[in-house]
């Protein structure tokens, strides 16, 4: 192992785990709280699963409420509806909201700058067909393309670069919540999952969350490069 770089600071787990455990924490108490004032019913779904007990019961009514919404039929009397779970993408986003914004920024730049060589081009056209303009016209277009197009590469790579190590860090970080999950099970909850179960969980669908997050932009980005193209003046 002496023939690996090592991992910046920020960039090792035992600097993002402890880190988004804390928001976490703080975001599900801060769920808790506001589900319980709107009079959600007092049930053993009703309160966010912690330990081995509380794990079994909402994987149950979870299992029960979701065989019945997939049926097309009401849940029986006597068994619990399937309870609501807090999202991971929000706090996912307070944790890495400085790279997430750090990424969107790169691209709204690219988005941009895409448009800006084919008005010089333009110019450009024009400085060829009228030749009484001044040879410092076409220099300086000529330069201005090949700035642009330089400084776009750039940022590119620096946006490809933030998001493949944001999903580096959201992988690191789901993987060793979901083992720590796993270790606070109970035998009963033991019994009901399964550990294949539990290493899809850290190997696949932790995987997908990195595999998006290099192209999550695209939802805001690719509306705005056809709004571009449509309102541009060149058309």
């Amino acid at each position: 192992m002496t023939d690996l770089w090592e991992l910046e600071q920020h960039d090792a787990s035992e600097h993002l785990v402890p880190k988004f455990e804390h928001v976490w924490k703080k975001y599900t108490r801060k769920w808790r709280s506001s589900h319980h004032s709107t009079g959600m019913p007092k049930s053993t779904g009703s309160t966010l699963p912690i330990n081995g007990a509380s794990e079994t019961e909402a994987l149950q009514m979870t299992a029960v409420g979701k065989a019945a919404k997939g049926k097309g039929k009401k849940v029986k009397e006597g068994e619990s509806a399937e309870p609501p779970h807090p999202s991971v993408l929000w706090p996912l986003f307070l944790t890495f909201k400085w790279a997430v914004i750090g990424g969107g920024f790169y691209k709204l730049c690219f988005d941009v700058m895409q448009f800006a060589s084919p008005h010089l081009l333009k110019h450009l056209i024009s400085f060829i067909e009228n030749p009484e303009q001044p040879m410092w016209v076409g220099i300086v277009l000529a330069l201005g393309m090949f700035v642009i197009a330089m400084v776009q590469s750039m940022i590119l790579h620096q946006y490809f670069h933030i998001m493949f190590r944001l999903g580096m860090n959201i992988k690191s970080v789901l993987t060793a919540h979901v083992y720590k999950k796993a270790l606070r099970l109970s035998n009963q909850a033991r019994r009901n999952r399964q550990i294949g179960e539990i290493v899809n969980l850290m190997a696949i669908d932790v995987q997908r969350f990195q595999d998006i997050t290099t192209f999550m932009m695209l939802f805001w980005s690719s509306p705005l490069q056809v709004h571009l193209r449509i309102t541009n003046p060149l058309n």
